[in-house]
């Protein structure tokens, strides 16, 4: 059985990026509680120019189900919104068999 996992990427300001860190890290422990066996992780990419571009990933050992999905993006856009330049960008991978 494979286990879909969500990779999303989207670009802050640099003068944001503390404030972005610090509401998806509340974000992440409040899922982790409310969605069983969900294991979320932040990270920045190392070649910055004038934005910040951070990438959560986001797995669980049965998938990350399309509610669970909506969830996140839903609670994240309404955490995040003018922090965010442009758009999230969602991608949705599975292991190689």
């Amino acid at each position: 059985m494979t286990s879909p996992r969500l990779y999303i990427y989207f670009r802050v300001e640099r003068e944001s990026e503390a404030a972005a860190v610090q509401a998806l890290r509340e974000l992440h422990a409040a899922w982790q509680v409310s969605m069983p066996g969900l294991r979320s992780e932040l990270l920045r990419r190392t070649d910055q120019g004038a934005d910040v571009t951070l990438m959560e990933i986001h797995a669980c050992a049965q998938g990350v189900s399309a509610a669970w999905q909506e969830r996140i993006e839903r609670e994240a856009k309404a955490h995040l919104g003018a922090l965010i330049v442009g758009e999230r960008h969602i991608e949705v991978f599975e292991p190689c068999a």
